[in-house]
């Protein structure tokens, strides 16, 4: 326990046998952690094995999908590439309407249509 924790305890009016009880519980506290570091380490061990495990298995269920999704933009581009070849296709075939000199200056000249 740090000085600066038994003045604050005093301060509070806790006697000092009973910091002295908090310090030895302390103390058997940190015996008992001590020997459990050796069964930690072994848990650490195995807990990060299982974590590179699932690392790996995460990775490639990720390339697995980037795949998938390199494919269907591929199929994406080549359908809308074939989308754009029949609507121009369309369009190439409709027959425009033809005007003649007429009815070209017909519709340039049309007072009615200047109004707007």
């Amino acid at each position: 326990m740090k000085y600066s924790e038994k003045l604050q305890l005093l301060l509070k009016g806790v006697k000092m046998e009973e910091i002295k009880d908090l310090e030895a519980q302390e103390k058997e506290e940190l015996e008992a952690d001590s020997g459990n570091e050796e069964l930690d380490k072994s848990e650490e061990i195995q807990d990060n094995k299982a974590d590179g495990e699932a690392l790996e298995a995460a990775k490639s269920m990720i390339e697995e999908l980037e795949t998938k999704l390199g494919n269907a933009q591929d199929e994406l581009t080549r359908l809308n590439s074939e989308i754009a070849a029949i609507n121009n296709r369309a369009t190439q075939d409709e027959d425009l309407p033809r005007y003649d000199a007429t009815a070209v200056f017909g519709e340039l000249f049309n007072k009615a249509k200047q109004e707007v």
